[in-house]
């Protein structure tokens, strides 16, 4: 992942799903930081509720009303779990969490599982259920900055109101993908709006070569293989066109 990271130029701003490189070149971003950057780069409310927190100086990891917050807007997207924590990453046997995917409800029922928050100040949430009776908002030794924690909130608050962003309408992706054939000659396996790449030899240097035919073509893929390819919750008609060629070629010419 490190040398295709660095393979990525230098972002100078970025608006909704795409990015904007100190020289001036587009990038509609397919990574998303894993997620989140789900809801786009500048997301309705948030860089206002940052501000507002900002201006108050609670930047230091002190007790805040923030902290409470976000607890309360996870409560109302999760409310069937009863306590909440934060992981500074998701653990790797973990699979991303989609909450818009009404066919996974279920697995907030489960232990404990990672979350895959849209929010890029604090990407990662874990949740646990009464199995785990000791864990709790209240149990918690540390603290993120107010600012953070405000900023997740929010971010939580506009996934609960934007569940169509799961199921966005790219009929020429639809078509591109169908023509892929039976799942298992496939080198993109689709669940909702991501694409694992799921080529049945070793990755490595195959993806490498998709990564810069992709960034070529101005879509930036996540730099390391074990992360999907997310759909943007906009695209322009020329960038469904070449999305939906990309993704076909790359398949045939597996």
């Amino acid at each position: 992942m490190n040398n295709l990271y660095k393979d990525i130029p230098v972002i100078k701003r970025a608006r909704g799903w795409r990015l904007y490189s100190e020289t001036g070149q587009r990038l509609t971003d397919l990574w998303q930081i894993g997620g989140g950057g789900l809801l786009g780069h500048t997301q309705s409310a948030l860089l206002r509720e940052l501000k507002n927190t900002a201006e108050r100086g609670l930047f230091a990891p002190y007790p805040s009303f923030a902290k409470e917050r976000f607890f309360k807007a996870l409560r109302a997207l999760f409310p069937a779990a009863i306590a909440f924590t934060a992981l500074p990453e998701r653990p790797q046997d973990i699979p991303l969490w989609r909450p818009f995917s009404y066919e996974n409800a279920a697995v907030e029922k489960e232990p404990s599982f990672a979350a895959a928050l849209p929010c890029p100040l604090l990407p990662w949430a874990a949740v646990w259920n009464e199995r785990k009776p000791h864990s709790s908002a209240e149990d918690l030794t540390w603290d993120f900055s107010p600012v953070v924690f405000a900023a997740a909130a929010r971010a939580v608050y506009n996934l609960i109101a934007a569940p169509e962003r799961g199921c966005p309408s790219y009929p020429k992706i639809e078509a591109a993908f169908k023509k892929m054939g039976s799942a298992e000659k496939r080198i993109w396996r689709r669940d909702g709006i991501y694409f694992y790449y799921a080529p049945t030899y070793s990755p490595a240097a195959p993806y490498q070569r998709l990564f810069h035919a992709f960034f070529e073509k101005g879509f930036l893929l996540p730099p390391c293989p074990d992360e999907p390819l997310i759909l943007p919750g906009e695209l322009s008609p020329g960038e469904e066109t070449k999305l939906a060629v990309l993704l076909q070629t790359t398949h045939e010419h597996q």
